[in-house]
């Protein structure tokens, strides 16, 4: 057996001890994840308001809906819709599923740290004009003062909502919690339900059809941790109180993580594929600690082993010239020779040409067709305001229709160039 040999058998046994010890402690340790599952009993699972909520329906109990929320489309009496956990993760059949069974008289609880865009954006088409969604926005804390604001409702005592990660401290988190914008003032849905801090909203009631959306930004308020405090348990109860006295649908299937959750809800994100189920392989493994345990020393080890046979085989890399960008000195050149020439029109053409081009690779937004809708896209993904783009489209369209054009009307293209990329 040779040296290399050697060093990598005890590195993989001292690997596989620690593993071996940190899996012993693991099995006498509770889970401080945030992982909001019904069947368990670790803190942050929702273990508690699940029993409690079966009470509560009294014989009309609590269906969980594990592969999918299709059994929606087939209630026919009153019901109730209920999610908790970090993010939801849909396509658009659920979502038209969810929105006809609310449409048709029932009610959705929704308790998640984010939420679909394309969900709020079709609710708030029928109660707000002019209003638009980029999901929850975050503040930072180690705890939350949570309340109810209907006077019937309001906490006796205040209930301090916190997160610990097996030691007494608390840890700083973040808190969703609704923009004041999405209240609108052209009609009386979303309703303000319930409070963060008594200074931002985290509980509200948008009306729909015939029934009514409750959407909730602190799941961890109805985690097993909280609820087995007077406070926390009072709270949950005046929560629930908004449903209806009839089944509830849990759930289950749409479950993922606030990352995942919040990276569809980017404007930038280009899906490939959302019907396909949301628990994929290595989600399942991950969230397993012994497999991914078995997974990270997989990985470990075959890092080594290339480490230690690259040491002996890796070939000598010569040094390459580095390469040098010629795009900016050819767009100088060019621009130069049409403005000694007084060709100020064909230089406009060639600088819009090069807008457009950054638009198509920045943005990712089609370019022959310089519409509202290009406009509105663009504003939106760019942060430059609608009317500066409008100005500049406009200028670039009667230039390109005239058949003379001075140097004042290729400065003030300039400028207004200028302004786009200095606020983009």
């Amino acid at each position: 057996m040779n040296r290399n040999a050697i060093y990598i058998t005890i590195a993989g046994l001292i690997i596989v001890a620690l593993a071996i010890i940190f899996s012993i402690r693991q099995n006498n340790q509770l889970n401080w994840r945030e992982t909001f599952d019904e069947e368990k009993k670790n803190p942050y699972d929702i273990y508690v308001i699940a029993k409690l909520l079966e009470n509560y329906t009294n014989d009309k109990g609590i269906i969980f809906l594990k592969e999918g929320i299709k059994p929606l489309s087939f209630e026919a009496e009153k019901a109730n819709y209920v999610f908790i956990g970090q993010g939801m993760l849909w396509d658009t059949l659920s979502m038209n599923t969810l929105l006809s069974f609310v449409e048709r008289g029932n009610c959705a609880f929704i308790s998640s740290k984010t939420i679909p865009n394309f969900l709020i954006n079709k609710i708030l088409d029928s109660l707000c004009s002019n209003q638009s969604w980029y999901d929850y926005d975050l503040t930072y804390d180690t705890s939350v003062i949570l309340d109810l604001v209907h006077p019937n409702l309001k906490m006796e005592e205040p209930f301090e909502c916190y997160k610990i990660a097996g030691r007494d401290e608390k840890v700083l988190k973040s808190w969703a919690y609704f923009k004041p914008h999405f209240f609108c003032q052209d009609s009386f849905s979303p309703v303000q339900l319930g409070t963060l801090n008594d200074e931002v909203f985290n509980f509200a009631r948008l009306d729909y059809g015939e029934g009514a959306f409750y959407l909730h930004t602190t799941p961890i308020a109805f985690s097993n941790f909280h609820l087995l405090n007077k406070s926390g348990l009072a709270y949950a109860e005046k929560v629930f109180a908004h449903l209806a006295d009839a089944p509830i649908y849990w759930d289950v299937s749409s479950r993922t993580s606030e990352q995942i959750a919040r990276r569809l809800n980017e404007p930038s994100y280009q899906p490939r594929n959302r019907g396909l189920s949301a628990k994929g392989p290595m989600q399942y493994v991950l969230s397993q600690p012994s497999l991914a345990w078995a997974w990270y020393l997989t990985l470990i080890m075959s890092l080594l082993c290339l480490l230690f046979r690259a040491k002996r085989e890796q070939r000598v890399i010569p040094v390459l010239a580095e390469k040098k960008n010629t795009s900016l000195a050819f767009v100088t050149t060019i621009g130069r020779l049409y403005f000694l020439q007084q060709q100020h029109k064909e230089l406009i053409m060639k600088k819009m040409q090069f807008f457009l081009s950054d638009i198509r690779e920045n943005y990712h937004l089609p370019t022959h067709e310089l519409d509202e809708a290009f406009i509105e896209k663009l504003s939106l993904r760019s942060k430059v305001p609608a009317e500066l783009i409008v100005r500049l489209i406009k200028k670039y369209q009667s230039i390109n229709d005239a058949k003379q054009v001075d140097e004042i009307d290729l400065i003030e293209f300039q400028r207004l160039l200028s302004h786009f990329q200095k606020e983009s």
